[in-house]
């Protein structure tokens, strides 16, 4: 079980099935002592623990709470939460987290992220030794229980989002906004949140009753979204991920906008505010090249990280970098700045993008237009969870990535990395969009064809 992959949950309908590669009741009271065990040497003796809200959640929730305690941990229960929250809270806090979610994914489905006390992922061979402890049979519960008490991670959210306006512009005043939450974590504390901004703001998808979690909306289904911006002449709309952890940035028309591009636009301002780490910043293989242009010319050292968000984390500190982007439309971005979350979070990237908007006095179609790129072709691949980084070892697909990327020379790029378990990502960016295109089908063909 991979503790940052979303995992099969057949305990709605009253099914419960003890496979590890399940996550289940059982599954989850085993990891939570595990947790306890193997992080209590580390320091870390509390956890706080939430959940989006997807009618899975509360029994996993409840029964990992349950193996924390036992295992002699102390457990603040958080309820229903954005995951953002729960990092931010952790990190004020010095406690460990656990989020039940799976971000892009329906009711059906549920997994786990573990947080460090600093509010980042824990690393993966971490959560690794954790659940090699949870299925080995030795587990025994602690001499003494934990406490549990109820928290919330609301006002410590709050006071974040406060920091954050002292760094960067999060000003929304005179804009009007569509923001769908995918029915999913932050939908409780989205109206909070944007009360007093001086925007309109318009909510979709801020209904859940936990089985409608990214049902037709969210990151995974925007069309309802662009819509409804269009229709209501907005100024921008965001579509959340499940767990508020990503979202896509939309313009007036409805129109995309790269989190990559915008990502630009915030190292420009933290270079321009002399921020610590500056001229640094972490990245996965596939940016395009509006972001390697833009820091080509302003002197920032891009250096590249895997798409994991731990991956990108831990490189962000060890290169003492400011800030991370992941490629993709609904690319995180992560900060390493005193008093910011330290993972990705879609409610702030919201705040920072409405800033953008207010202290440039552009749109965002315009912002968007000010970075050029070249035409690019992204697709996606399923393959069978046992094949997972097995693939990169095939010399077939090496050679032919090689060959894509002789042909498309400099001013191109050809990236073809596992966006999570069971899932590749093919990215192609050239002048003749014809041919990336091909490129992109060939070569997602060709894992079809021998990744089995």
């Amino acid at each position: 079980m991979d503790t940052n992959t979303p995992r099969k949950m057949s305990f709605l309908g009253g099914q419960v099935h003890p496979a590890p590669s399940i996550f289940d009741p059982s599954c989850a009271y085993s990891y939570g002592m595990a947790l306890a065990q193997v992080l209590r040497p580390m320091g870390i003796t509390a956890f706080a623990v939430a959940d989006d809200g997807r009618l899975s959640g509360g029994v996993l929730r409840c029964a990992l709470m349950c193996g924390l305690l036992a295992g002699g941990a102390d457990v603040a229960d958080c309820g229903i939460s954005a995951a953002p929250a729960l990092s931010v809270y952790c990190g004020g806090h010095s406690l460990g987290g656990v989020m039940i979610t799976a971000p892009r994914d329906g009711a059906s489905l549920n997994g786990i992220k573990v947080f460090s006390r600093d509010g980042s992922l824990l690393p993966s061979e971490t959560a690794a030794r954790a659940e090699e402890l949870a299925f080995s049979g030795q587990l025994s519960p602690a001499a003494e229980p934990g406490r549990l008490k109820a928290a919330s991670t609301a006002h410590s959210y709050v006071d974040m989002l406060k920091r954050a306006g002292e760094v960067f512009c999060t000003e929304l005043k005179g804009l009007t906004i569509a923001i769908d939450c995918a029915n999913g974590g932050a939908s409780g504390m989205i109206k909070g949140l944007f009360a007093a901004s001086g925007a309109k703001v318009y909510l979709l998808g801020c209904e859940p009753d936990g089985k409608n979690i990214c049902e037709g909306c969210g990151v995974s289904y925007p069309a309802a979204l662009t819509e409804f911006v269009r229709s209501r002449g907005c100024d921008a709309g965001f579509a959340l991920s499940a767990d508020a952890s990503s979202v896509i940035c939309f313009d007036s028309s409805g129109t995309a906008c790269p989190g990559e591009k915008l990502f630009a636009f915030f190292l420009d301002e933290m270079r321009e505010k002399c921020l610590p780490g500056r001229d640094t910043a972490v990245v996965t293989g596939g940016v395009g090249s509006a972001l390697t242009d833009f820091a080509r010319r302003k002197g920032i050292t891009l250096v590249t990280a895997d798409r994991s968000e731990d991956s990108i984390t831990g490189i962000m500190k060890s290169a003492g970098a400011s800030a991370g982007c992941a490629e993709g439309i609904s690319g995180g971005i992560y900060f390493n700045i005193e008093g910011l979350p330290r993972t990705s979070d879609g409610l702030l990237q919201i705040m920072l993008v409405c800033g953008l908007m207010t202290s440039g006095k552009k749109s965002l179609s315009e912002l968007s237009a000010a970075l050029e790129s070249r035409p690019r072709v992204e697709l996606s691949v399923g393959i069978p969870e046992n094949k997972s980084e097995i693939w990169k070892n095939i010399p077939l697909i090496e050679e032919r990535i090689d060959k894509y990327s002789e042909e498309l020379g400099p001013s191109g790029m050809v990236t073809v990395a596992e966006e999570r378990t069971g899932m590749i990502r093919v990215t192609v960016e050239g002048g003749d969009f014809s041919r990336i295109n091909a490129i992109a089908s060939e070569l997602s063909e060709l894992i079809q064809k021998t990744v089995r």
